[in-house]
């Protein structure tokens, strides 16, 4: 008995300590390579796993990543996570944030802004050029109605002149002359100011297209820093793509691992329990081989006890008899209690370690248990980031979109400007060459002016020598007349001082007769000299006369006929004009829209100063 005791104990021993030496390598594996931290944080936990395996992965997965996203502009460690350690869970689920560093460099932006700000310099400059331009287009327009006011007068006068003279109210007319005088020198006054406004106006003209030109310049440059912000935008949105997918990647592969680990851990969790239970049984089958001899003994004992007690109860004169075999059979009892007591002590540490074994295997079980918490609120928390990454697409996607509607916007801003610009050079060449037919017909009118002015004044010369001639000639006459009278008294006079003897009176008398004689002949003389003279100046007056007339009308018919072209060249430019005007409203050009909405009026201010100047009626509207 001695000897299969210790044959079982040795067994036992060495079955149990392989099982020992066994589940302890396969727990201190687990440990090399996972160790939990469970701190405690109220009623908040935080876990951390640090694991080498995990970490071998990681950094070679990050190894990889930095190898294939070399040349990506957006990197993981950029998103903010920083994959060469290991995965720390926010602590009271908290959500991480993450730093996204898509936003253009600051230089980019800081271009683009000053970009903006000069475009929004030039629409401001412009919009002052264009309020400056209007007040002289005003200014010019008022002008141009004040002349109408006063050729208006002009005519009215010219007509109360002709009336003073037919009525021959020479000094109404005198007075009307004056008027008409004071008339022509303000429409000089205000027709010498109007070259200069039409040269203000053709600088503030040209200056406004360099503004447009400008404006187009500056469009095309922030529209090429929009697309090139865009094409940043657009990268950036693909590695948002592409770091999403890696994170996902590197995450899942993660917990795939994880789980693998745990899937095995708990194969050998199940596979030393297994070996536990059967240990278990075996202890027991054997503690239940060593007693069983014992413990059927001990049942006959307990049935003879049974017995004995019985025939004591029976049988009371055999009381002390029988006293004396229980006590002995107590006593054999006890022993046999003991040496059971004794056998299953030798089991005890046995049973201590297989208690150690299966407690060691339910901590690992609530490590596991912890370790699948941690995995599920890793992919809740990877979940999280990835909405985080998700929103934050979604942000870039509409930035994009706003951004190309910014472009399409700047694009048709610099398309606006150019043919705004060009319309208006166009404009411009269009006035220049209005300008110079209308400095061609100013000068056309102006030479046949000047050569009736001329005719006129040479009409006015050969006249006042004509009537100071014949008012000489008249004079000369009456001295003759005058003298023919005078000597025939004188003759008298001196015959009757020849008859009185007075011979000295006779001779002064005679003298005097001889000087009025003489001037008598020098003044026949010189009258028929100038009668002459008359007679040639009455004849190029006469002359100068049909040229005078010949020169007005043919002013009057080169007025009638330049300002009837002038007139209509006007209308047909003020249609031009006014066709541009629609073609702008609808391609909405603003700047080109007021331009020409102020050539328009100032055009029909224009035709009206013309056809009032050169009395034009006013057939059709302007």
């Amino acid at each position: 008995s001695d000897d299969l005791f210790a044959d079982l104990n040795v067994k036992t021993a060495k079955s149990t300590h392989e099982r020992r030496s066994l589940i302890h390598t396969r727990v201190s594996s687990l440990a090399d390579q996972t160790v939990f931290v469970v701190p405690n944080n109220g009623n908040s936990q935080s876990l951390q796993l640090q694991s080498k395996r995990q970490s071998f992965t990681l950094q070679n997965s990050a190894k990889a990543n930095r190898i294939t996203s070399k040349n990506n502009k957006v990197s993981l460690e950029e998103f903010g996570i920083n994959i060469d350690h290991s995965v720390t869970m926010p602590v009271n689920n908290e959500t991480p944030s993450f730093s996204l560093l898509n936003s253009p460099p600051s230089s980019a932006r800081l271009r683009t802004e000053n970009t903006e700000l000069e475009l929004k310099r030039l629409e401001n400059e412009l919009k002052q050029l264009v309020d400056v331009q209007l007040t002289v287009f005003q200014k010019r327009n008022k002008i141009h109605g004040q002349l109408v006011e006063l050729w208006k007068t002009m005519k009215t006068l010219e007509t109360d002149q002709a009336n003073a003279l037919a009525n021959e109210d020479y000094v109404q007319a005198d007075k009307v002359t004056r008027d008409i005088q004071e008339l022509n020198s303000k429409i000089k006054t205000f027709c010498g100011v109007l070259p200069g406004i039409e040269q203000t106006l053709n600088e503030l003209r040209e200056k406004q297209a360099k503004y447009l030109k400008s404006q187009a310049e500056t469009s095309k440059t922030l529209e090429k820093e929009l697309v090139k912000k865009k094409r940043e935008e657009e990268d950036s949105c693909k590695q948002y793509a592409v770091d999403m997918e890696n994170l996902r990647n590197i995450e899942t592969k993660q917990i795939n691992e994880m789980r693998k680990e745990i899937d095995k851990e708990n194969s050998e969790i199940v596979f030393g329990l297994d070996i536990w239970n059967k240990g278990i049984a075996d202890m027991n089958e054997r503690i239940e081989e060593r007693v069983r001899d014992e413990k059927l003994e001990r049942e006959s004992l307990l049935k003879k006890r049974e017995n004995v007690q019985t025939q004591i109860a029976e049988l009371l004169q055999r009381l002390e008899k029988l006293r004396t075999e229980e006590e002995s059979y107590t006593r054999q009892i006890t022993d046999i209690d003991l040496q059971i007591e004794s056998i299953t002590n030798e089991f005890n540490e046995e049973r201590d370690e297989n208690s150690r074994e299966k407690n060691e295997l339910d901590r690992r079980k609530q490590e596991i248990d912890n370790k699948t918490r941690y995995i599920e609120e890793t992919e809740t928390y990877l979940h999280q980031r990835l909405e985080h990454y998700r929103k934050g697409q979604e942000t870039s996607q509409e930035q994009l979109e706003s951004l190309e509607q910014r472009i399409s916007a700047i694009r048709l801003m610099a398309k606006s400007y150019r043919e705004e610009a060009i319309e208006v050079e166009k404009l411009i060449e269009h006035l220049k060459d209005r300008s110079q037919r209308d400095n061609d017909c100013e000068k056309e009118i102006f030479d046949i002016r000047l050569q009736m002015e001329e005719s006129d004044t040479e009409v006015k010369r050969l006249t006042s020598k004509v009537m100071h001639d014949q008012q000489t000639y008249s004079n000369i006459k009456q001295d003759i007349s005058t003298i023919d009278t005078q000597i025939p008294a004188l003759e008298e006079q001196k015959k009757l001082a020849v008859a009185g003897r007075d011979f000295k009176s006779a001779g002064r008398l005679a003298n005097r007769i001889k000087d009025l004689q003489s001037t008598r002949d020098e003044r026949t003389k010189f009258l028929e000299t100038k009668r002459e003279s008359l007679e040639r100046d009455q004849e190029g007056l006469k002359a100068s006369r049909k040229i005078l007339e010949e020169n007005t009308a043919k002013f009057a018919e080169a007025v009638k006929t330049i300002g009837a072209e002038l007139e209509e060249e006007l209308q047909e430019s003020l249609l031009q004009l006014r066709s541009r005007y629609d073609v702008a409203n609808q391609q909405k050009l603003n700047i080109l829209q007021g331009l020409l909405q102020n050539e328009i009026q100032g055009m029909e201010y224009r035709i009206n100063h013309v056809r009032m100047k050169y009395g034009i009626s006013d057939e059709r509207g302007p």
